[in-house]
């Protein structure tokens, strides 16, 4: 006497879909070509009530670029997932200036006081990994000047860009404290934040990690 449940929750599943996927703001060949115009044709319809802003929009203070951010912490009823709904990111931010994409990040983890879960953080790896063709995922430890901050992570290389999933480590009671919330970035390559971090691994070359990045964004939700 159940059976009309099946296809009155089959329907339900396919309204709750999105036209557009946030996963077609990821060309993970050439970033790049994303544009605000785009980024809005694709967010927009994930309002679920009249005059609901699905993002929101602020400037970098640093880099004085304009951030778009989709957030579950100002838009909670908002939904959107990545790598075709397997992860839902507590938030995807597009940074622009000049009208031109800078980076494109998104983060996992932290939901009620609760760390990113391994399952999760697996899958973000290997999807990553299956979609930066020609590049091999490269771990790797950097410390902070003055020892105040640690990340640990996974970097690919490709052609037109560096991507990184880290997570970072703060100083408590002496010692490195994961911080449970793992963050995803694509940046050109050449762009090199202000915060400079030295390796603490011997076959990672001398590279940086954009801290601050982190720290704006992270500062959206605090």
């Amino acid at each position: 006497m159940f059976l009309w449940l099946v296809p009155a929750l089959a329907i339900r599943a396919q309204v709750n879909i999105p036209k557009d996927s946030i996963d077609t703001l990821i060309d993970w060949e050439n970033p790049w070509s994303l544009t605000i115009d785009k980024f809005k044709q694709v967010v927009e319809p994930l309002a679920t009530r009249k005059n609901q802003v699905a993002y929101s929009q602020g400037e970098n203070s640093v880099t004085k670029a304009i951030y778009y951010t989709l957030s579950r912490y100002t838009q909670p009823d908002v939904d959107f997932s990545l790598f075709s709904g397997a992860i839902q990111p507590e938030a995807f931010v597009c940074d622009f200036k000049d009208g031109r994409l800078l980076r494109i990040s998104f983060h996992i983890g932290i939901t009620n006081g609760r760390a990113a879960d391994p399952k999760e953080v697996k899958l973000v790896k290997d999807e990553a990994t299956r979609r930066i063709v020609g590049s091999k995922p490269a771990d790797y430890e950097l410390i902070a000047n003055g020892s105040k901050s640690m990340t640990t992570g996974t970097e690919w290389v490709h052609p037109n860009y560096i991507a990184r999933f880290f997570q970072v480590h703060f100083v408590k009671n002496g010692s490195f404290v994961p911080s449970g919330c793992f963050n995803f970035e694509i940046y050109l390559i050449g762009d090199r934040p202000p915060y400079e971090l030295r390796p603490i691994v011997e076959h990672m070359p001398e590279t940086s990690a954009n801290l601050d990045a982190l720290l704006n964004i992270a500062a959206l939700w605090t």
